[in-house]
């Protein structure tokens, strides 16, 4: 079996964020949201409490993971499309780590605010979230699983 080089890991998803129009950076001690590339919020990382995994659906339909969401006690980032991100940044894992941030969070549905307005009642689009901001009271009742370690995968819990 070929012994898995983790550098060539963290180059590929590097690679693959740059091209998405919608992402999280960062720069330390900067972390920036996008969304159509365009810098949308920017905070320091240690004003991030918790970062969520969330897995949507239930047990009669399948639970994947459908996207991430960012604490920062005042606000929340709700970003569709994730990435690993003990591959991509490895100072940054480190510090979700040392800080117990990082939490698998488990729902039946996505919270109606963070979907596609209706448009004449009907609701159109994906079910997966809309990327954005979004206020603190929009955090759903989840069960929530944590502090993980983001660097491996599945995430496992912390000791």
């Amino acid at each position: 079996m070929a012994e898995l080089d983790i550098e060539k890991l963290r180059e590929q998803w590097r690679e693959k964020v740059e091209r998405m129009p919608t992402k999280v950076v960062y720069e330390a001690p900067w972390i920036r949201f996008l969304i159509d590339r365009k810098v949308v919020q920017e905070r320091q990382l240690s004003d991030l409490s918790r970062i969520y995994e969330v897995f949507s659906g239930t047990d009669l339909w399948a639970t994947d993971r459908e996207f991430a969401v960012l604490d920062f006690g005042d606000c929340l980032w709700v970003v569709p499309n994730t990435t690993p991100i003990g591959l991509i940044y490895p100072e940054w894992s480190d510090w979700v780590i040392e800080n117990r941030a990082y939490f698998n969070a488990y729902i039946g549905g996505i919270p109606l605010e963070w979907l596609n307005p209706p448009f004449l009642g009907i609701r159109f689009g994906s079910a997966l979230p809309v990327a954005g901001v979004y206020p603190i009271n929009s955090l759903p009742a989840w069960s929530v699983e944590g502090p993980l370690d983001p660097r491996v995968s599945p995430a496992a819990p912390l000791p």
